[in-house]
């Protein structure tokens, strides 16, 4: 397995971690199915997920497969009027794989 920025930014930080491979549909890429795949419980998957707030711009939240982002609660925290998803065709894998580790590294609020 080759490894990313993001593997060498989680070991350059003394972060603890097991890197684990799983074949891709491209027609199912939920959270669900991968801890299904890994073996693993939902809660113990995250998705990562892209939004764009009105004030702020791009938003990423961090939260347990199986569970639902609520845009209200995000639009508050982040003191935004309204919070959108972005829609999957504008993300880049390479985007969510690094951003989203320093974001979610970063925040200690869960939404």
């Amino acid at each position: 397995m080759q490894k990313t920025n993001a593997v060498r930014t989680v070991e350059r930080a003394g972060v603890s971690y097991e890197l684990r491979e799983y074949p891709i549909d491209e027609s199912d890429l939920s959270a669900e199915r991968a801890a299904e795949k890994l073996g693993m419980e939902p809660e113990t998957v995250f998705k990562t997920l892209i939004t764009r707030g009105d004030r702020t711009g791009p938003l990423l939240a961090c939260i347990p497969a199986g569970t639902e982002l609520d845009l209200r609660a995000l639009s508050e925290v982040s003191g935004n009027k309204r919070v959108e998803m972005v829609p999957l065709c504008v993300r880049s894998a390479r985007f969510r794989a690094i951003s989203a580790w320093r974001w979610c590294r970063s925040k200690k609020c869960s939404i």
